[in-house]
């Protein structure tokens, strides 16, 4: 109906052989049609974007998971922070102001702030077994969210969850200082007199909701510690982990036109405060090309390469570990 102008249309109508008292009906049809779309198009309006928990969404999606099986109900809840731009602008429809901070009335002592957000939280679920996400909630605040409201924010989310039908097997977040915060309040630890890698789901007491660092992090973490300290033990009888290892595959290699580690470079062992950041840099360290490099190389008796078997075997492991969790 869209690509018919009137012009397409006299001409249909002509080519047709259509009595004129026809066309003028269709001419009618096609004009009504066109009015009740820009009708219903004045009638849709967007939604309202408001931070917090809807109870009208989980309402819909209690609706929406009451047809999936139990297996296609089991997933995990994600959350992570974002930093914005402050702005402040007047919302027409509630005579208010967007852009402060706005937790939804879930957190106590910011009901009434007045303080301008410049991080975004998001809360989002994601299926264990189909290729499902849905964002459920999201929270603007002034700088990263306390660890003590996080922990709030997540138990609340969970509840909520939980009653719409879903089950909540796994919580996944960053290492930021605030989620460590947050998993310390939940009763998370990772110290080794007292590892626990989860805590009770505050709907259903029989079941746990395990924590999860996301894999780029978690990479990133790796790769930097290694890089700060040099040297890594992982097991009492075997060699250290060491960083040296990575370094002289890339002065070796540097030395040959046919390379076996080309996209290797400096910039990937010689970190500075960006570099570190980038999770590209980690992976390709971490590759199975640097495996066959400190192989390679320790079978050609390079220097400083002698010991390298249990960085080898590290290096694949976390290898294998990125392409499973990516």
């Amino acid at each position: 109906m869209k690509n018919i102008s009137n012009s397409t249309l006299t001409k249909l109508i002509k080519e047709s052989n259509i009595s004129k008292s026809q066309s003028v009906l269709l001419k009618e049809i096609i004009s009504a049609t066109n009015w009740m779309i820009l009708c219903l198009l004045f009638q849709i309006r967007s939604p309202s974007g408001e931070c917090g928990f809807d109870n009208t969404f989980f309402k819909l999606l209690e609706k929406k998971i009451s047809k999936k099986t139990q297996i296609q109900k089991k997933g995990v809840l994600m959350l992570d922070e974002i930093f914005l731009r402050t702005s402040i602008n007047v919302n027409c429809r509630s005579l208010t102001y967007s852009g402060l901070e706005d937790f939804g009335g879930e957190v106590e002592n910011k009901k009434r702030s007045t303080e301008q957000a410049d991080h975004g939280l998001v809360f989002l679920w994601q299926s264990l077994i189909e290729n499902v996400t849905q964002s459920i909630a999201v929270f603007a605040s002034k700088g990263p969210v306390k660890g003590v409201d996080l922990a709030q924010l997540v138990i609340k989310a969970i509840m909520l969850l939980e009653k719409s039908g879903l089950e909540v097997v796994a919580l996944v977040s960053d290492g930021a200082s605030t989620n460590k915060t947050m998993y310390k309040t939940l009763g998370v630890s990772g110290k080794k007199t007292e590892l626990k890698n989860f805590f009770e789901n505050p709907y259903d007491e029989t079941h746990k909701v395990f924590v999860l660092c996301d894999a780029p992090h978690t990479i990133k973490n790796i790769r930097n510690r290694l890089s700060q300290q040099k040297y890594l033990k992982v097991h009492p009888s075997q060699e250290c982990i060491s960083w040296d290892h990575y370094r002289y595959v890339l002065e070796n290699d540097s030395k040959n036109m046919l390379k076996i580690c080309p996209k290797i470079s400096r910039h990937y062992i010689e970190l500075n405060n960006l570099t570190k950041m980038n999770l590209k840099y980690a992976t390709q360290v971490f590759s199975k090309s640097m495996v066959v490099g400190i192989q390679f190389y320790r079978a050609q008796m390079c220097y400083g390469l002698k010991n390298s078997l249990e960085t080898q075997e590290f290096t694949l492991k976390m290898n294998n570990m990125f392409d499973a969790m990516n």
